[in-house]
């Protein structure tokens, strides 16, 4: 089975396993988890917009998605991104890095919204200790 039969099987199950009704209501579930964070929601629409399933087949939109699914951890969508970049024009490019910026600047991310594949949270600070709060090496 070639790599892109299995991307666009992957692209099917999300559709699945995301909705509970419809594609249409599948697809809205992926949709609306991907706007809020969710990274692996995001490599999925990334997928469905790159091979066309349900949506227009448009690269651009799917470097979009890969690249912020990227950004949360998804090694999955990074190496889709990286794969899908060479093919868009540079104006194509642009496009989509301002996509992505704007989306980041609207998106609130919380570890339960981002999903499995986003960056842990950091680690409290340490509580001071001994005289004038020095840690202890």
């Amino acid at each position: 089975m070639s790599f892109r039969r299995i991307v666009v099987v992957i692209g099917l199950l999300a559709v699945a396993v995301f909705g509970t009704g419809s594609a249409q209501a599948g697809l809205a579930t992926i949709r609306r988890q991907a706007e809020q964070g969710n990274a692996r929601a995001q490599l999925h629409l990334g997928i469905l917009y790159e091979f066309g399933r349900r949506l227009a087949d448009h690269d651009t939109k799917a470097v979009v998605w890969y690249t912020l699914a990227a950004e949360r951890g998804n090694k999955e969508a990074a190496l889709r991104r990286d794969l899908l970049l060479p093919r868009l024009t540079a104006a194509e490019r642009k496009e989509a890095a301002t996509e992505v910026a704007a989306r980041d600047a609207r998106m609130h991310y919380s570890p339960s919204a981002a999903g499995a594949a986003s960056a842990p949270a950091p680690a409290p600070a340490p509580k001071p200790s001994g005289a004038g709060g020095v840690q202890p090496h």
